[in-house]
């Protein structure tokens, strides 16, 4: 399994991140950031904290996070992949946990177990453990929660790339209902959750996009949802 990390700001998020994985339980077969930031911090961080266990590649490009997700999938080819934000406090046994049930189930995509949606705190506000003792325990899920997630090359194959036609928000939603689309058409489980796979988001990022012009794009991004997904539209009061 593959590693894809994007990155645009977070510099200390993204130090933690590399020396995480580069001490999992089973490692990565490789690690491939996608350097978004205009003064390349991810290619100076990642030569800092190279362990030279596995490989690490820097791709830099100024792009929107679903270009960046195709560039990370460009550049990992045919294999599966797990793709996650810079802002994650992740367990030792992560790949190993997501690697097996990728491998036993049936399915297109796994997952973690991991805060909801809504949550945003700047530090860790719960115990967390570092590994688990219990025994994988998969459960078939709706969420994929877009900051961390595994695509089996076979998903990749059959599902394609991430729509670049939604520049801010929803690519990730969208990716997620053309995988269910696809799983029921081919007869394959579309998300499984390891639940003994805790990952700490810390989110709260989205107060950066209250200017004027970010917000008209994600009302373009929403829009352009709805219109590939009608019945997905909140329903108005009369």
């Amino acid at each position: 399994m593959k590693v894809i990390v994007t990155h645009y700001s977070d510099i200390l998020g993204l130090t933690a991140t590399l020396i995480m994985l580069q001490t999992q339980l089973e490692l990565p077969e490789e690690i491939i950031v996608v350097d978004t930031s205009p003064e390349k911090t991810g290619l100076s961080i990642a030569r800092r904290y190279n362990y030279n266990l596995v490989p690490i590649k820097v791709v830099c490009e100024k792009a929107q996070i679903n270009k960046a997700w195709n560039i990370g999938l460009e550049v990992a080819g045919e294999s599966d992949v797990l793709i996650i934000n810079d802002d994650l406090v992740m367990p030792m046994d992560l790949i190993k946990r997501l690697n097996y049930v990728l491998k036993e189930a049936n399915t297109y995509c796994v997952v973690p177990e991991t805060v909801g949606r809504e949550f945003s705190c700047p530090e860790i506000n719960m115990e967390f453990k570092p590994y688990s003792t219990e025994a994988p325990a998969p459960l078939k899920t709706e969420w994929m929660p877009g900051f961390c997630y595994v695509l089996s090359k076979k998903c990749v194959q059959d599902v394609g790339k991430i729509d670049e036609g939604f520049d801010i928000w929803f690519g990730d939603t969208d990716y997620e209902q053309r995988i269910k689309i696809m799983a029921e058409k081919n007869g394959m489980m579309a998300i499984v959750k390891e639940r003994k796979a805790f990952v700490y988001h810390f989110g709260g990022k989205s107060q950066k996009y209250k200017d004027e012009k970010t917000l008209k794009q994600i009302a373009k991004d929403r829009n352009y949802y709805y219109q590939k997904y009608p019945n997905e539209k909140p329903k108005t009061k009369n």
